[in-house]
């Protein structure tokens, strides 16, 4: 079953749960009977719930459906960015790579004067 079946398959739920909703609703409005109306009462919620959550799942599913196009500059601008945070990264991981060793000679020319003295 592909996405666009489902949706319509989920528009006749949505259409069957608006309609019993309508006519609960016809039934409170038609018949004031307090103890009807408690009745009548968790049928209306459940049906106000499905409601709510089958107009959800509809619109989930047609977001999937939308599709992103992008535009070929806007492409080629994140290829140029991400080659230009690469070449920082390598640029920086080699000044890493230069302190380090930096560090290592200077505490060796250290531990040389502390044995010296």
């Amino acid at each position: 079953m592909t996405a666009t079946e489902r949706i319509d398959q989920l528009k006749m739920a949505l259409a069957g749960a608006e309609a019993v909703q309508a006519e609960i609703e016809r039934r409170n409005r038609e018949d004031a009977n307090p103890f009807r109306r408690k009745q009548r009462a968790p049928l209306l919620e459940r049906a106000i719930i499905e409601v709510r959550d089958t107009r959800k799942m509809i619109r989930d599913l047609e977001a999937t459906l939308v599709g992103v196009e992008l535009d070929e500059s806007a492409v080629t601008k994140l290829d140029e960015s991400a080659a230009r945070l690469d070449a920082a990264i390598r640029a920086n991981a080699l000044v890493d790579v230069a302190m380090s060793s930096l560090e290592v000679t200077l505490n060796s020319v250290v531990d040389v004067r502390t044995t010296l003295a």
